[in-house]
């Protein structure tokens, strides 16, 4: 591919988030929001951004090539991902009842446009801006990008939380944080993750059929779609025990799930570069191995 198309495509995909990014910044703007509670929203968002960097610096499946950049861009692009998902899901809302849906069937689907927004929006990073070369880059940036929708998502669950606090906008908004770090702060992260590795595989196994790519695209992105479903429908199970059981399985599985999901990568990233390395050095007595930068580095003559 040229460098002027790269140029086109990555002008294309920064236009894309950029015009997702106003949509959303319209939409916050136009919410109840004092001083107190944006500054206690801007520090978890803070926070969130401060652990995706911390966990993706140094992660041996990053792409280097656009470290650090891939971090900001990818919580960035999926702060504005909130608008047009919340938007789209009230809209579903009013489709509950004409489809004769119970509540639990209905929220069963409710992650619909946000997983097909946050996959695409990984898809944009992945191909228009930064092109991955290896299918565990995909689920580094899906990390981000996951950290980055939550943390705007939840600033609308701190509002929430705040104005129906009678004490103090503080009290409540730390009643927010809790609400929505206990349950996991890395559980769009999970879901997305798993649904970026169909993708990484989809974009980088070119070595292997169509359909075989085609295949683990789908299977990956719906595995990560149930998961995010089974969450939601958790509390909307019948009786008063099953739900309080269900959510705490669920989220359980979230915070041991998230921790899999991280160490799993780590252990990818680093085999991959010992294949790499063993395919492009003779071994050697004494040779050092290739760091994460060098075998990027290397990729990268070997596909110009």
């Amino acid at each position: 591919m040229t460098d002027k198309m790269n140029l086109i495509l990555r002008i294309a995909g920064i236009l894309i988030l950029l015009a997702s990014a106003v949509w959303s910044a319209i939409y916050f703007s136009q919410l109840p929001f004092n001083a107190t509670i944006a500054a206690m929203s801007a520090l978890h968002a803070a926070l969130w951004l401060l652990l995706a960097w911390l966990l993706l610096r140094n992660h041996p499946g990053r792409p280097v090539h656009s470290s650090p950049a891939f971090i900001f861009a990818g919580f960035v692009s999926g702060m504005a991902l909130c608008a047009p998902s919340v938007t789209t899901n009230e809209s579903i809302i009013a489709f509950k009842d004409w489809l004769g849906l119970s509540s639990l069937g209905f929220t069963l689907l409710t992650p619909t446009a946000e997983e097909l927004f946050k996959f695409a929006t990984v898809f944009i990073l992945s191909t228009m801006i930064f092109r991955i070369r290896r299918p565990i880059e995909a689920v580094t940036i899906a990390i981000a990008v996951g950290f980055g929708f939550a943390a705007l998502e939840n600033a609308t669950y701190i509002l929430k939380a705040a104005l129906d606090n009678l004490n103090s906008d503080v009290e409540g908004s730390l009643m927010g944080y809790a609400a929505r770090t206990v349950p996991g702060p890395w559980g769009h992260s999970l879901y997305l993750g798993l649904s970026a590795w169909g993708l990484g595989v989809f974009l980088c196994r070119t070595d292997k059929s169509l359909g075989w790519r085609i295949g683990q695209l789908v299977i990956w992105y719906f595995l990560g779609f149930a998961i995010h479903s089974i969450f939601n429908a958790s509390t909307e199970l019948p009786g008063e025990i099953v739900p309080l059981v269900a959510l705490i399985a669920v989220i359980a599985f979230t915070w041991i799930g998230g921790i899999w999901l991280y160490l799993h990568t780590r252990k990818i990233g680093r085999r991959d570069i010992a294949e790499t390395t063993e395919g492009t050095e003779s071994a050697s007595h004494g040779a050092s191995a290739a760091t994460v930068e060098e075998v990027s580095a290397r990729e990268a003559r070997q596909r110009s």
